[in-house]
């Protein structure tokens, strides 16, 4: 679906904005998924996650962050994040994608400063905010890629390990493909 609204074309709307909204699902579509696994694979935990994992840190991270590291080492495969395109696409997601959900959750207002001489007839000079400067298109497809590659390698390896439904082909497939298992209704190849 977010694929799909980024590539209608919107007119009207400043594309940043509608960006800046893909980027934060992709993060809550990636924590929605670390709650998803957690609670298969360690549902005592997830009865009380948010006090769990904001008391104790993973890889020196809590919340979010500490979760994805405490499922990477329940599922082994904590080094895969350390090194190479796992460390790669990690460190995208805690600094990109978090890094605008917390501009968003934590939103404090920004000081923009310029000087500049204008004659009376010219338009004002734009200054960049921190949607210019950190949210555009190339951001997007990265996220996109980044969240698939993440919920996939902890899919498979939760799969491998026999660590929960192995009826569920694909997360990625939506709500109906995973809560119904092996529905063929919802069966995507």
């Amino acid at each position: 679906m977010l694929q799909y609204i980024l590539e209608q074309n919107l007119k009207y709307v400043q594309e940043e904005y509608i960006y800046a909204n893909i980027l934060l699902l992709q993060y809550f579509t990636l924590e929605a998924f670390l709650n998803f696994l957690g609670e298969n694979i360690r549902p005592t935990i997830w009865k009380k996650e948010r006090q769990y994992f904001n008391k104790n840190a993973f890889h020196d991270r809590r919340g979010t962050l500490g979760k994805f590291w405490y499922l990477a080492e329940e599922l082994r495969c904590e080094e895969y994040f350390d090194s190479g395109e796992g460390k790669t696409v990690y460190k995208f997601v805690e600094q990109d994608l978090k890094g605008v959900r917390d501009f968003f959750v934590h939103a404090k207002p920004e000081i923009l400063q310029t000087e500049s001489l204008t004659s009376q007839m010219s338009r004002p000079k734009f200054i960049e905010n921190f949607i210019d400067r950190n949210i555009n298109l190339k951001i997007v497809n990265e996220g996109f890629s980044s969240v698939e590659l993440l919920i996939l390698k902890f899919h498979n390896m939760a799969n491998e390990l026999e660590k929960y439904d192995i009826n569920i082909e694909n997360p990625l497939f939506g709500p109906d493909r995973v809560l119904h298992g092996s529905s063929e209704l919802y069966k995507h190849k």
